[in-house]
């Protein structure tokens, strides 16, 4: 069994928050990842138009930040089998002679090399986002979608001596992300089954740290995109709670919609993957966004003693969040204190 499936197991009970930050004797922050809390936040950075080099960095510091998802990596195939990467703002610069060469569709990413390991020795994972809105990429075959799973595990993965990829890796030669965020959105979910339990069986070849897998399915059930009997392998799932008019987080759908989502990922004998709500930061994203005064009128009703599976919040994205707020506090506060607030009601006395 991989690290990450030992993870999935972990108990789930009501007393597995976040411990509060503590601090050395100089005086700086440290920080523990406990996948097993009920109050994470996980981010999405690289796709909004607020991104910049430096609020990745400055996500991968913040107290309230616990996940990082990069994104995207938009087509599956580009040309001569190899993916396309894009990432916002100023983060990646043109592809690299040898990129060029071999796999055109890749970027040379260096230079958030050091926020991306500044989050990682913090103990925060930073998983990439393959799809996203504009994506059409599918697969044809399981044996396909097989094969993506190496070619992911070469360029990101812990692959680092293979001598065709290693020196078109997008984040450097070294740097080994903490797993793959899947967010298709072009209703064709053929074959993601057995690209999970390919990247499951990548995972368990590196018994040196966690991976994981998470989905970003939309809220509305079934998911069009992205099939249940893949979903309940994974670690995370955060529907997307905005852009769906009826189960949107600012309508009288949502809380139904998390509760249905909560049971359709607990599975028997497990806990299955933990179920973090999508929040949408801001209206630039379309529909039920939700303001930083109404996180906790939005999130407060959720009855975590019956969905027992809820890990936190998921928000588009980190960029925006730290741009958003109110008189009282950040958006990536707000978010975490609507979370503990939301513990403490289903706290044993």
């Amino acid at each position: 069994m991989s690290i990450s499936a030992i993870l999935l197991q972990a108990p789930n009970t009501l007393a597995a928050v976040n411990p509060s930050p503590t601090y050395t004797e100089t005086g700086t922050t440290t920080y523990s990842f406990n996948p097993a809390s009920q109050t994470n936040i996980a981010v999405y950075w690289g796709a909004s138009p607020a991104t910049t080099s430096d609020s990745l960095r400055t996500l991968c510091q913040h107290p309230n930040v616990d996940i990082v998802i990069l994104a995207f990596l938009g087509f599956y195939f580009v040309l001569q089998g190899y993916p396309s990467l894009k990432i916002g703002g100023s983060s990646c610069k043109a592809a690299t002679p040898e990129q060029q060469a071999t796999a055109p569709g890749l970027i040379n990413c260096t230079a958030i090399a050091p926020s991306i390991t500044e989050c990682q020795k913090s103990g925060r994972p930073v998983l990439l986002s393959l799809g996203g809105s504009t994506s059409t990429s599918s697969f044809d075959s399981d044996e396909q979608a097989i094969e993506f799973a190496s070619t992911l595990w070469a360029l990101f993965g812990a692959d680092t001596a293979n001598s065709t990829t290693r020196t078109i890796r997008p984040f450097g030669p070294d740097v080994i992300l903490d797993g793959f965020d899947l967010d298709p959105e072009n209703d064709m979910p053929q074959y993601y089954l057995a690209f999970t339990k390919a990247l499951r069986t990548k995972y368990s070849s590196d018994p040196t740290k966690p991976y994981y897998i998470s989905g970003s399915p939309h809220c509305p059930i079934p998911d069009t995109s992205l099939p249940l009997d893949a979903m309940l392998l994974f670690d995370w799932v955060w529907p997307r709670f905005y852009n769906a008019k009826k189960c949107n987080a600012d309508s009288k759908g949502f809380l139904d919609s998390v509760s249905n989502w909560a049971k359709q990922l607990k599975t028997d004998g497990t806990n299955g993957p933990k179920l973090y709500p999508g929040i949408a930061v801001s209206n630039l994203t379309g529909s039920g966004s939700v303001p930083a005064m109404d996180l906790h009128k939005r999130i407060g009703n959720v009855d975590l003693a019956k969905m027992t599976n809820v890990g936190g919040l998921m928000l588009w994205d980190g960029s925006l969040a730290l741009e958003e707020g109110d008189d009282e506090g950040g958006y990536l506060d707000r978010a975490r204190e609507a979370l503990v607030q939301l513990h403490d009601t289903v706290r044993p006395a």
